[in-house]
């Protein structure tokens, strides 16, 4: 592992990277349904907080991402 790579995976350099996504950038919705008596609430634990199913700061900086790279791609094509 060179050093870029071990200072991309420090925790302060994620949370930076994680920062970058809008605030409004959209969040997923899931309505469960699992069966039982008992109302659920589908959620993902990261890093001791409990997040929506797909809305952990890992899984929404990926989809940023990569609505990121699709729009600027989209927006070269476009000037073309």
């Amino acid at each position: 592992m060179n050093n870029d790579e071990q200072a991309a995976s420090t925790p302060d350099n994620e949370e930076a990277k994680f920062s970058l996504v809008p605030v409004d950038f959209p969040r997923p919705v899931h309505i469960g349904a699992i069966a039982g008596a008992q109302p659920k609430v589908l959620v993902v634990e990261y890093k001791g907080r409990f997040y929506p199913a797909g809305g952990t700061p890992p899984e929404r900086y990926e989809r940023w991402d990569i609505c990121e790279d699709l729009a600027t791609q989209f927006a070269k094509k476009s000037l073309e």
